[in-house]
């Protein structure tokens, strides 16, 4: 399976250089890197702009990158990761009301716990990336499932694809880590937790199914490519490859399968 560059949701960027970029430690020095304009290119800053729950300090990173590009022929992941604000050490506790880890996955570098905070840091476009995917994972659950979906086909279609997504356009490594420390980074962390179990699998296996998914190599526009793993991350919720605990509005003390792509 070829895995293409050209998508909105990729901000991991790889620039045609002889050494590996400060940031690129998930790659070995004989990685090749492409020209990081190729990518940027196809980013939808308008898509993102408009999104319901990205929050400022995202979006202003994303205006730094939209005005740098606009004004550099060329650049590597090093200027662009220097372009986005580190997460702070101190969370700001007014933004962070807005949200709900159990509804939402995080959508700004404000509400995230200090262990998704050091994942942040090493590598701050990958990072984005990965809030980005969020944004996106967080809408298309809602589309597919509406609101509520706490421990339910919603839920576990919302991790597995979040990351999926990551997998494709930053790294397996580097989501993994990510998605790991928004569980046990979290105050209430209990690793016998059923709900914790629940998170930890279903990013597992969202991580895994990405892989041999057959995705272009060249689509038509930056939105095919996670549209094409939302569908099928659906398909597999559908089938069962998922996990819940919540089943028609009653609460199990063991995982259950998943079984719809549209339903609770």
């Amino acid at each position: 399976m070829k895995k293409t560059i050209s998508t909105i949701l990729l901000i991991a960027i790889f620039f045609s250089i002889t050494a590996v970029p400060a940031y690129a430690e998930e790659y070995s020095s004989q990685t090749e890197y492409t020209k990081a304009k190729d990518f940027v290119a196809n980013i939808n800053f308008d898509f993102f702009f408009s999104s319901s729950d990205l929050g400022e300090d995202v979006i202003a990173d994303l205006k730094n990158i939209q005005d740098y590009i606009t004004s550099h022929r060329e650049y590597t992941m090093d200027d662009l990761c220097d372009l986005v604000e580190p997460a702070k050490t101190r969370v700001n506790a007014n933004h962070a009301t807005k949200y709900d880890y159990s509804s939402l996955l995080p959508t700004s570098k404000d509400v995230l716990n200090a262990k998704e905070k050091e994942v942040f840091n090493s590598n701050p476009i990958y990072g984005l990336s990965v809030l980005l995917q969020a944004s996106y994972a967080n809408s298309q659950e809602k589309g597919r499932f509406g609101s509520n979906t706490w421990a339910t086909n919603g839920d576990a279609f919302r991790h597995a694809l979040w990351n999926a997504l990551g997998t494709q356009f930053t790294s397996e490594s580097y989501m993994r880590r990510f998605a790991t420390a928004h569980e046990t980074g979290s105050s209430d962390y209990d690793p016998n937790s059923i709900d914790t179990k629940m998170d930890l699998r279903n990013n597992a296996t969202g991580r895994s199914l990405v892989k041999s998914m057959d995705l272009p190599s060249n689509p038509p526009n930056g939105m095919v490519i996670p549209y094409l793993i939302s569908n099928n991350i659906a398909t597999a919720t559908k089938n069962g490859k998922l996990v819940r605990f919540v089943v028609a509005g009653v609460q199990y003390s063991t995982l259950r399968a998943t079984n719809s792509a549209t339903t609770n």
